[in-house]
């Protein structure tokens, strides 16, 4: 029993690797690659550390893809690409793996709610894109309170209304306490 799931196991994993990085007659990228640092010795990743993966469509990225740090294991960006291009919601990360950045793209133009955050995980930046990138509404930041005892303590630390990219109205700057 045991052994026949070993090879079916072995079986669908050499299936897998050999559907990997494969070219058409054209020469064209397609399906799902691996980009390892042995394959762009220029990035200064290690040789089998993982630079990106994900899949392509005639060459050209469509889907999600993973983009990873320098150590070729901790991804710094998990992102959808329509014909090559940012195309949908992003997730940035820190070097330790914690959430860094959430947002979306639409037709090549950032577009939607943006958060930023510090590393241990508090909110630090909200924004609203419009449908041409440019910002709507509050922008908000927040002081690091990271050390702070209380976990759910964010202290404000800026407030200003946009209206096309521009602040109107008003802007508060807030003093820590």
């Amino acid at each position: 029993f045991y052994l026949s799931i070993l090879l079916l196991c072995s079986t669908s994993t050499l299936a897998q690797t050999d559907t990997l990085n494969q070219y058409d007659e054209k020469g064209l990228r397609q399906g799902y690659w691996i980009i390892y640092g042995h394959m762009k010795p220029e990035k200064g990743y290690p040789g089998e550390g993982v630079i990106e993966e994900g899949p392509y469509v005639n060459d050209r990225k469509e889907g999600e893809w993973i983009k990873y740090f320098p150590d070729g294991k901790t991804p710094r960006l998990i992102g959808v690409y329509k014909r090559n291009r940012p195309n949908g919601c992003y997730s940035k990360y820190y070097p330790s793996g914690k959430l860094r950045e959430t947002g979306c793209f639409i037709n090549g133009k950032s577009t939607g709610q943006f958060k930023t955050y510090f590393e241990c995980g508090k909110l630090w930046h909200l924004k609203n894109l419009d449908e041409n990138g440019k910002e709507q509404g509050f922008s908000t930041f927040y002081y690091n309170t990271c050390d702070c005892p209380d976990s759910s303590f964010q202290a404000l630390e800026y407030v200003c209304k946009k209206i096309d990219g521009i602040t109107v109205d008003y802007a508060y700057r807030y003093h820590k306490s």
